[in-house]
């Protein structure tokens, strides 16, 4: 994007972190529009793009996958992916067992009813992106300063910011806080919260398989959530099984990782992982009666939701956030070159609200991070059903009517802490979350919410709001160069509006009442509290 006075710190050798023991694949199996945008341009560039810029080989294996379906709920998730994937303009196929069979003649495909096939998908090795990547900076101009330890990043009088290092000291005008494992620690020494936890991952890498050796291409990859909720593939001529188990995930370093861990990797438990490697070998019979040449049990580091951290940081200037990006290579140079953007010009080229670090509040402390962390490690091979209510480490916040609107039926939902209805069950459904790609009960109940406040009163609790008053001589001309809308001119005016970027781009809505001459009250979404505040 045009900067080139860069320097990147690494403490001990790039990748020695957990990118050497990343599986490095990557898929347009996505339902996140945003996701896709980063994960297309992040497989041209793996594709041929990186190496003909730098010279330096990725090792692309342009092996395909599938995505498998066992029942109808599954069905309807690959189809709701498979509508992402033609609007981003994917090539994907939602086909039979017989097609998977066709092009994967080893995977037992009892109980399978469909698939979702994305031909362009892949993997790569994870050193050899990684160093094409330093390549392709240093090219650019950027510095790369191995085996150089930072202890300390303090923000300046001027606003600069000072990064201490065992090497010396570097003043800079902004500090990218991407240091993966470590991100929490590093942002304790600016007094900043950045809630990722540690979280281990197993794959294994089998003997060479007697039936891959007289292959003349190379297999699509399987993801199978149901049964082995997580992935089997190629590795050269041997099989690489890896599973995100779905019962007691593990957590290490909740307080500080190491400084002195490198390449660091945890000996293999197999019985927490048992019953899913047990299904994979049930899945891949070939794998059967093969001996585990090498076993991975690395750490990687989760956000609370699962979604990245990238952007500023809260509550203080020129300070961002490139972490908790759990599948890095899948992920990473789309994710930063739109944080690239987001520095240079002001904001990103595709919504960046699902990955804004400023997403969590005060109330995200060191133990409820490790409590979502764990929920989040075992969402990752669930369906992710729109709206899902992730319920781990609730309630938060809740309001002072809380306890009321539950016993009046409310089913709540979490918004930056605050607890909030989603819809009341008044009926004889239960309590709870009904979930589905289509309508359910939820849809009714919400539908006569609506008719009983159209047709008679309501009532709603705002607390689960955020609610800012801005006043003083310049107040009007500080929101009037900040919104699209007129202010309100006259005391008790009410106007709704949105609030704009540098580049006249929506940033949030809210509505503005105007108390006195020098006073407005701005009620907005509970979600962009932080955001409103910076």
């Amino acid at each position: 994007e045009g900067w080139t006075d860069i320097v990147l710190l690494e403490k001990h050798e790039l990748t020695s972190g957990s990118t050497w023991h990343a599986a490095g694949q990557i898929t347009q199996s996505t339902s996140s529009l945003a996701l896709g945008k980063c994960v297309d341009y992040n497989i041209q560039l793996y594709n041929g793009g990186l190496e003909a810029e730098t010279g330096q080989s990725t090792t692309w294996h342009g092996c395909g996958s599938f995505r498998l379906a066992y029942d109808e709920d599954e069905m309807d998730w690959l189809r709701y992916t498979r509508s992402v994937n033609v609007a981003l303009g994917f090539n994907s196929e939602l086909v039979l067992p017989s097609r998977v069979r066709e092009m994967h003649p080893f995977y037992n495909l009892d109980g399978v009813v469909g698939a979702l096939y994305t031909p362009d998908d892949g993997h790569v090795d994870p050193s050899g992106v990684t160093m094409a990547l330093s390549k392709g900076a240093r090219q650019l101009g950027a510095t790369v300063i191995r085996h150089c330890r930072a202890t300390d990043v303090q923000q300046l009088p001027s606003g600069e910011w000072k990064v201490c290092t065992d090497h010396g000291d570097i003043v800079c005008e902004h500090v990218v806080n991407a240091a993966g494992t470590y991100a929490r620690q590093v942002g304790e020494w600016s007094g900043i919260n950045i809630p990722t936890t540690s979280m281990t991952h197993h794959y294994f890498v089998t003997d060479n398989v007697p039936e891959f050796m007289e292959l003349d291409h190379e297999l699509p990859v399987i993801r199978d959530d149901k049964l082995v909720s997580g992935y089997i593939r190629m590795e050269q001529k041997a099989g690489l099984i890896g599973i995100y188990e779905k019962a007691n995930p593990n957590v290490v370093w909740d307080d500080h990782c190491p400084w002195e861990a490198e390449n660091h990797l945890f000996e293999a438990d197999y019985d927490r992982i048992m019953p899913w490697l047990e299904n994979a070998l049930d899945r891949m019979p070939i794998f059967a009666e093969l001996g585990i040449k090498r076993d991975v049990h690395g750490a990687i580091s989760h956000p609370p939701d699962g979604n990245p951290l990238i952007g500023p940081a809260p509550g203080v200037r020129n300070y961002w956030c490139c972490c908790g990006t759990q599948i890095g290579i899948g992920w990473g140079p789309g994710l930063t070159r739109e944080l690239a953007r987001w520095m240079v010009h002001g904001s990103a080229d595709i919504s960046m609200r699902a990955f804004d670090p400023r997403r969590f509040g005060p109330y995200a402390d060191k133990k409820w991070q490790n409590i979502k962390a764990r929920e989040d490690y075992l969402l990752r091979h669930e369906i992710p059903f729109p709206h899902f209510n992730r319920l781990a480490g609730r309630p938060v916040k809740p309001s002072p009517l809380y306890e009321r609107l539950k016993a009046q039926g409310a089913v709540f939902e979490e918004v930056y802490g605050h607890e909030r209805p989603r819809w009341f069950a008044t009926g004889e459904e239960a309590q709870e979350d009904h979930y589905s790609f289509g309508r359910n009960i939820v849809h009714d109940r919400v539908g006569e919410e609506h008719a009983a406040v159209r047709e008679r009163v309501g009532i709603m609790d705002i607390c689960a709001f955020t609610k800012v008053r801005v006043s003083g001589v310049n107040a009007e001309e500080l929101l009037d160069g900040l919104i699209a809308n007129k202010l309100p001119q006259k005391v008790g005016g009410i106007c709704l509006t949105h609030m704009l970027n540098e580049r006249g781009r929506i940033e949030m809505e809210m509505t503005i009442v105007k108390f006195a001459d020098d006073a407005y009250y701005l009620t907005c979404a509970a979600f962009f509290e932080q955001r409103l505040l910076d």
